[in-house]
């Protein structure tokens, strides 16, 4: 009976603490990688999100830290229940030759000892900060959050401006091949009217090694476009980003919304370094209240049958279940530790002032980054309005001077000079739509929003 008392006690300690634990809050674990991460893609960009989805999958960088966040989930929901005690059941048998009494028995197997039972234990330090260690694993779990958000970002900005640069590529080699198409025209109208005795030899040759120039171009280009897409390739994994990569217009690319950026109240990185000042704060407090004069508490409930018999034994158990309970109070105090205490202190302060120096560079850094994207944004509508209104009179000036040269009131210099400048004209509004893209690009990663509901399975 005093048993069953016994383990009862023990039963309805542990079932009080299992039931306090409920009540914890739980960790945020749960909740999605960046506030912001889940606004919308832009239509112009659609083609884009079956491009970098693979690296969600085979992106090394990704997946590390994915891993990272979720270690760091378990690790704050683990400190977080600091004062939940822990259960172990335990067992030990041996043989011993003499029994309880210290009266020795003619068989040895007459006399076996063991122990059977529970234990549970709350090993707490109410003075050494277990809640300012908890409230560190919490800031620790923001910041692995912040930092899956920035490496989600890098991973899948290095995916679209290679498919941005893949995008110019094309593109000029598509306008190559619209040059090379009116210069081949032209070539055979001179080489019909040479043989007619219109034109001499000397514009046919020109025109030819014109055609020669542009082909060379066009190697050259298409070289490059390859290498693009193989690192496209080795990036995402597969072909499929190549595929959907050609969907992708350059002048789409300009009806991209740029996001205000004078709105911009913070961002991922900056958020991160401000944390990470207020979890070095929480280590030089920790310090202090680790070094010095420390005091620690424990407890604990112990329910055993401490002296079993063998199976054969008449005796199934030699005594019933016995509980004990334990309270320790314990203080410290180092005499003389070669100045150890002294050292964890100092680097606790000194991490703590460097970590605020940080904290104040990132806030510099970010006001300056919203004033260079504000002029870059500014700069580059003018760049656009100016491109577009050259590309409008480069080619009114070629078929100005196309029309002058086949009436014989132009030279070859002047046609192949308004040919290459519209070529010029066309470049222009394409490296300006790629840089419109990137702008967009830019402005994303500081809000946090580049990762736009991807990789949601990573988290």
């Amino acid at each position: 009976m005093v048993g069953l008392k016994s383990r009862a006690k023990l039963f309805a300690f542990i079932s009080l603490v299992l039931a306090m634990s409920s009540v914890l809050p739980l960790s945020i674990g749960s909740a999605s990688i960046g506030s912001a991460s889940t606004s919308a893609w832009p239509k112009e960009l659609l083609p884009l999100q079956n491009v970098i989805e693979p690296l969600c999958q085979i992106s090394p960088g990704i997946e590390e830290a994915s891993a990272a966040l979720k270690i760091q989930m378990r690790r704050e929901e683990f400190q977080s229940r600091y004062w939940i005690p822990t259960v172990q059941a335990f067992a030990d048998y041996g043989l011993q030759d003499t029994d309880s009494t210290g009266v020795r028995r003619p068989n040895i197997l007459d006399n076996s000892r063991g122990r059977l039972g529970l234990l549970a234990e709350l090993n707490l330090n109410p003075l050494l900060g277990p809640h300012l260690k908890s409230r560190r694993e919490h800031m620790r779990l923001e910041s692995a959050r912040l930092a899956s958000t920035l490496t989600f970002q890098e991973k899948l900005a290095e995916a679209i401006d290679l498919v941005l640069n893949l995008v110019v590529l094309k593109s000029r080699d598509e306008d190559l091949e619209v040059t090379r198409t009116r210069l081949d025209r032209q070539y055979r109208t001179v080489q019909a009217n040479v043989r007619a005795g219109v034109q001499k030899m000397r514009d046919q040759n020109r025109f030819e090694a014109d055609l020669l120039r542009n082909s060379e171009s066009r190697l050259a280009l298409q070289r490059s476009i390859k290498e693009v897409e193989e690192r496209l390739t080795a990036l995402t994994g597969g072909g499929l980003a190549l595929t959907k990569a050609s969907d992708l217009k350059w002048n789409s690319l300009l009806d991209l919304k740029i996001d205000p950026v004078s709105t911009i109240v913070t961002s991922p990185k900056l958020e991160q370094t401000r944390l990470q000042a207020e979890i070095r704060e929480l280590d030089r407090e920790l310090s202090l209240k680790e070094t010095g004069l420390t005091f620690g508490l424990s407890s604990g409930l112990e329910s055993t049958n401490s002296n079993l018999a063998p199976a054969w034994s008449l005796d199934s158990a030699r005594e019933p279940f016995q509980s004990s309970w334990f309270v320790l109070l314990s203080l410290k105090y180092p005499l003389w530790d070669n100045g150890a205490d002294s050292l964890k202190r100092l680097e606790a302060s000194e991490s703590e002032r460097v970590s605020r120096l940080e904290a104040a560079q990132a806030a510099r850094e970010f006001e300056s980054t919203k004033v260079l994207l504000l002029d870059e944004q500014t700069r580059l509508e003018e760049r656009i309005r100016l491109a577009n209104r050259l590309r409008e009179l480069e080619l009114r000036s070629f078929q100005l001077v196309a029309a002058d040269y086949r009436e014989g009131r132009a030279g070859y210099l002047d046609w192949i000079g308004a040919s290459q400048s519209l070529q010029e004209s066309v470049r222009a509004q394409i490296d300006l739509a790629s840089e419109w893209a990137k702008l967009w690009m830019k402005v994303k990663r500081l809000k946090g929003e580049m990762a736009g509901g991807l990789c949601e399975d990573r988290k």
